[in-house]
């Protein structure tokens, strides 16, 4: 896809307004930065995240980041998996909310997702607790993303697909 001008923002949102046809996403942390775009014909939302490793985070953060189960199972890690793991939720919740905004124009609060990373930290499952009518996903419905972690950096991937490209 080729897009042939520079994609402004919303000044009031900051979110990029992307062409007629396009949903896309943006990202950075650091020296890192990350775009993706898509047909709305064939994705109908998409939301991107990328967070520092090194970056340091307080672990009191995770009581507002995370939910029950999710801090059940950082508790069942060890200090230096925990930390990863918190950064890897929050990555992934970033990229939910970058994902289903756009169209719902609901904000949505940390609470209401609940991340489960898939055992070899290459994805995640999801579930949303709270409704987003116009994108059809079934409130309390299991949804995936994408987790990838290099020495540097998480990156979190969701993408709905167009209800004109499942057939």
């Amino acid at each position: 896809m080729q897009i042939d001008s520079p994609i402004p923002r919303n000044p009031d949102t900051r979110e990029p307004l992307w062409p007629d046809g396009v949903v896309g996403s943006i990202t950075h942390s650091g020296k890192w930065a990350v775009a993706v775009v898509a047909s709305v014909s064939e994705i109908a939302a998409i939301g991107i995240d990328v967070e520092q490793i090194k970056r340091s985070i307080n672990p009191g953060i995770a009581r507002l980041v995370c939910t029950e189960d999710e801090t059940a199972w950082l508790e069942s890690l060890d200090s230096a998996q925990a930390d990863l793991g918190l950064k890897a939720i929050f990555s992934a919740k970033e990229s939910i909310y970058k994902c289903l905004f756009p169209r719902c124009r609901v904000p949505l609060t940390f609470q209401d997702a609940t991340i489960a990373l898939l055992p070899d930290w290459n994805g995640f499952h999801f579930q949303l607790h709270c409704p987003c009518p116009p994108l059809i996903i079934e409130q309390e419905a299991r949804l995936e993303g994408v987790l990838r972690l290099s020495r540097q950096t998480i990156l979190s991937g969701v993408f709905i697909k167009s209800m004109k490209s499942t057939g």
